[in-house]
């Protein structure tokens, strides 16, 4: 990722109800009018059919998958480091990564 680049930070799990495909089309949107900005995903891999969407939507070069983060320091390194914490989840338990991300300095972007 360039030093000055923008990033997007999402946190997913191996779930469907994390509603990857809707912020992979987003990411597309706003790569139209902001040609600098990159997805930083931490946490499980994508599914079969979201590789399939990002080879679709042209923005596999604008995605990075960081993996498992290992400690609660690390996680707080990446928040830290993004300038928007993405959480478009169908549904939530509670949420505590939208806050953590925000306890971090950096704004959140949930779904309803």
């Amino acid at each position: 990722i360039p030093p000055h680049a923008k990033l997007v930070f999402q946190l997913a799990t191996a779930t469907r109800y994390k509603n990857t495909p809707t912020l992979l089309r987003a990411m597309k949107i706003l790569l139209a009018e902001m040609p600098n900005v990159y997805l930083l995903r931490g946490g499980a891999p994508f599914f079969e059919d979201e590789e399939t969407l990002l080879r679709e939507l042209k923005i596999e070069n604008r995605i990075v998958h960081a993996g498992r983060i290992p400690t609660d320091e690390n996680l707080a390194d990446y928040y830290a480091a993004a300038d928007v914490f993405a959480f478009p989840s169908f549904y939530e338990g509670f949420g505590w990564p939208s806050l953590e991300a925000m306890a971090c300095g950096t704004p959140s972007v949930v779904s309803k």
